[in-house]
C-alpha cells in the first residue's frame, strides 16, 4: 500500500500490478439514476480530479456506463476509434 493523489491510499489490483485507490466510485445511485439537479458526469470528473482511480460500473447499471463514457471522452481517456 502507498499514498496516491490527495493522500488516498492505493494498492495493487489483483495480479494486474496496477495501483488503484482503496476508495472507489460506484456506478449505481447518483451515477445510474441521478436525481433532479444531480449531474453524474460531474461526480465522475470530480472523483478523478481528486485522485480516485477505482471506478465501478456493470452491464446492469446501463445509464451509468453511458455517463462514465461521457466523462472519459471529456478527459480524452477513450482510445482512438472507440465511441
Amino acid at each position: 500500500m502507498s499514498a496516491g493523489k490527495n493522500g488516498l491510499i492505493t494498492r495493487a489490483l489483483g495480479r494486474t500490478g496496477r495501483e488503484v485507490t482503496t476508495f472507489g466510485l460506484g456506478g449505481q445511485a447518483s451515477i445510474q439514476w441521478p436525481g433532479p439537479g444531480v449531474d453524474g458526469e460531474k461526480i465522475i470528473l470530480k472523483a478523478i480530479d481528486r485522485g480516485v482511480t477505482y471506478l465501478d460500473t456493470s452491464n446492469i447499471y446501463g445509464p451509468s456506463q453511458l455517463t462514465y463514457g461521457k466523462a472519459f471522452r471529456r478527459l480524452n481517456m477513450v482510445p482512438n476509434g472507440a465511441g
